[in-house]
């Protein structure tokens, strides 16, 4: 019994030590304990994250002899230390991403679009004066502030271009990867200056490189106005663009000396050739582009009246002279309909192609020869109906004289469409890149006209080829429709403009308009009613079933719309006059402006019977004839009897322009 008590002591007495040492001193001590930070995640402060906020947090002292638990905050940075915050009550710390950018660069003269090492730490000071501190936290601070441009640096400070070798390759430029907007895709255009004129050479580029042939480069220091055959001071300039800065960043100016050349080419090229009897005079002629030099293009009849092979050379006059052929023309055929040939090198040699009609291309920049046997052209792309989806293309007819290609149906086009015009109903060959500017080989080319039911003409009778797409309800005029010189909105009755050129969608007309505190719109088929979106140096931009009411100042205007490109433009008329035989049409008998009748009148002798018409401006460009009940733009000479006339113009009432002619 003694024995099991003693050994139950002993159990209890190292149950007590034992649980001494559990507890332990976290539950009995009261050492001061000093505040324990919470770690942190790096810290991105960029355009799109200034507002966020930026907290710091820590575990609270214990045991420190002090009134009240408030906190200092502290913020450690190239060897630095300077307090971000003091007395804080609460165990953490909050302000916005911009006060703690300020805060930074304030007191570190951090480096913008950069990362740079933090600390921060808490701490609490006792009644007597002593200091208790965290261990500092580290973490990394990125600042993404204002935006660092690419620095551009020329590959060379001077170079001579070489008109023999065109193609051959330049480096022109690199530059650094500038910083932009934190997380965005950095694009680059590229720009050439000469003087104070600024020419884009290349958009939405990748690389930190650039590079142009030597013809491109010599082209690109003309036009910004550089002389030809001449050494020119060149700046290039690089805009690094993100979604956020679309306009982009502009870089330093890396200057560069460009030694241009002449490249000088014929007006034309005859093409004499076995199948019109070898006769430079009467050979098909091709004409040079004034749009990109060294190019001669257009379509040709090379059918021989045997059916053999055709051959022919070039001929810059229309005798032998000057003339060439290529010594390395390959002929290819495809779809088992049609050949196609290609040459590279020109020489003395004559060009052999099977006999047919041929859309010819010669390049005598490059000294290139493209040719393609025609059966027929056809317009396909993303339209809609019998010609929907780039399945099947709508076939085009050729007219030799006005050398023009006429799709055979109207088609329905909606504004944005993307379409090509093919060769025979084979990929392997089409036209694209723009409407205006229509090249062989080129890319999807764009609709930029209102939905409508076009005919779509492929004008090729120079080398500039181009597409005109007539709207084929286009009316013969427009009523301008307002509240001026006593007009009441009527889309139907109030003055006009005449369709003048059907073609292109242009319209015209002369009216007087005052007092119009609403302004006025342009009225299609009585019921479309088209206003402004923009205006400026009298040019306004329109839209159908849209746009602001145009406003306009008093005066009397000749307007010009085309409804093609949607604008109206306004030219001011400052002077109205008579001329004709009264006085040898030599200058105008100026008419006077009656405001309350907004009419013009002058009295005027005729010694004899004659003709004569108004004139605006003292320009012919700007004129009226034809009946006085309708007066026209351009129209015939008005004809009057020997005698003395009070004559009226009246271009503000009804809806044309009239004319009284009252003796006296």
């Amino acid at each position: 019994m003694k024995i099991f008590r003693n050994m139950l002591a002993a159990a209890v007495a190292v149950l007590s030590v034992a649980s001494c040492s559990i507890v332990g001193e976290d539950t009995f001590s009261t050492a001061p304990v000093a505040p324990v930070m919470s770690a942190h995640n790096d810290i991105l402060i960029t355009t799109a994250t200034v507002d966020e906020d930026v907290t710091f947090a820590w575990e609270k002292a214990r045991f420190i002899d002090t009134d009240a638990y408030v906190y200092d905050l502290f913020v450690v940075c190239n060897a630095k230390e300077v307090q971000l915050a003091n007395d804080v009550a609460n165990t953490y710390y909050t302000l916005s991403k911009t006060a703690f950018r300020i805060f930074m660069k304030d007191n570190f003269e951090l480096e913008q679009n950069s990362t740079h090492s933090v600390s921060v730490y808490a701490s609490v000071t006792d009644n007597a004066g002593e200091v208790y501190s965290a261990s500092p936290i580290a973490f990394k601070v990125y600042v993404y502030d204002d935006a660092v441009p690419s620095v551009v640096s020329p590959a060379v400070e001077a170079i001579v271009l070489d008109k023999d070798t065109p193609a051959a390759e330049v480096a022109l430029l690199s530059w650094t990867e500038p910083r932009l907007v934190y997380g965005e895709d950095v694009t680059y255009n590229v720009a050439l200056k000469v003087g104070e004129t600024e020419t884009v050479l290349a958009t939405g580029l990748y690389d930190t490189s650039y590079s142009m042939t030597v013809d491109a480069l010599n082209e690109a220091v003309v036009a910004a106005g550089g002389a030809e055959d001449a050494k020119v001071d060149v700046s290039f300039v690089v805009y690094a663009c993100c979604p956020s800065i679309p306009e982009g960043v502009v870089s330093n100016v890396a200057k560069m000396a460009v030694t241009t050349y002449v490249a000088t080419f014929s007006e034309q090229y005859y093409m004499p050739g076995s199948y019109q009897g070898w006769d430079p005079a009467t050979a098909a002629v091709l004409k040079h582009s004034s749009k990109t030099k060294g190019l001669y293009q257009g379509f040709v009849d090379l059918t021989t009246a045997d059916g053999n092979d055709v051959e022919f050379k070039f001929s810059p006059v229309p005798r032998w002279e000057g003339d060439f052929g290529f010594s390395d023309v390959t002929v290819t055929t495809y779809a088992e309909k049609y050949a196609a040939a290609t040459a590279k090198t020109t020489a003395s040699d004559n060009i052999k192609v099977p006999s047919g009609f041929y859309y010819v291309k010669l390049n005598k920049k490059f000294n290139t020869l493209d040719m393609v046997q025609v059966e027929y052209l056809e317009l396909i792309g993303g339209f809609s109906g019998d010609y929907a989806g780039w399945g099947k293309g709508l076939k085009m007819t050729y007219d030799a004289a006005s050398k023009k290609w006429t799709a055979v149906e109207d088609i329905e086009i909606a504004k944005g469409t993307e379409f090509k015009i093919r060769f025979n109903s084979d990929w392997t060959y089409s036209f694209g890149t723009d409407m205006a500017d229509v090249q062989f080989a080129g890319g999807n080319m764009t609709f930029g006209k209102n939905d409508a039911t076009y005919k779509v003409v492929f004008d090729t009778a120079t080398s500039d080829f181009f597409i005109n797409a007539v709207d084929v309800n286009m009316p013969d005029y427009l009523v301008v429709a307002g509240d001026y010189s006593g007009h009441g909105w009527n889309g139907t009755d109030d003055m006009r403009v005449n369709l003048y050129d059907s073609s292109n969608g242009l319209y015209r007309g002369y009216i007087t308009m005052y007092d119009a505190p609403y302004g006025f719109k342009f009225v299609k088929n009585g019921s479309v009613w088209i206003g402004q979106t923009a205006v400026a140096d009298n040019v306004y931009t329109l839209a159908e079933n849209g746009g602001d009411n145009c406003m306009i100042e008093n005066g009397s205007y000749f307007w010009t719309v085309d409804m093609i490109n949607m604008t109206a433009t306004a030219t001011p008329i400052t002077k109205v006059g008579i001329i004709g035989d009264f006085n040898g049409w030599g200058s105008d008998a100026e008419m006077t402006f009656d405001p309350e009748t907004l009419t013009y009148t002058i009295e005027q002798t005729f010694e004899s019977a004659g003709g004569w018409k108004f004139r605006f401006n003292g320009d012919w460009g700007y004129n009226l004839g034809g009946d006085l009940d309708a007066l026209a733009h351009d129209g015939s000479n008005i004809s009057v009897e020997a005698g003395t006339y009070v004559i009226t113009l009246d271009m503000a009432h009804g809806s044309m322009p009239t004319c009284t002619v009252v003796a006296k």
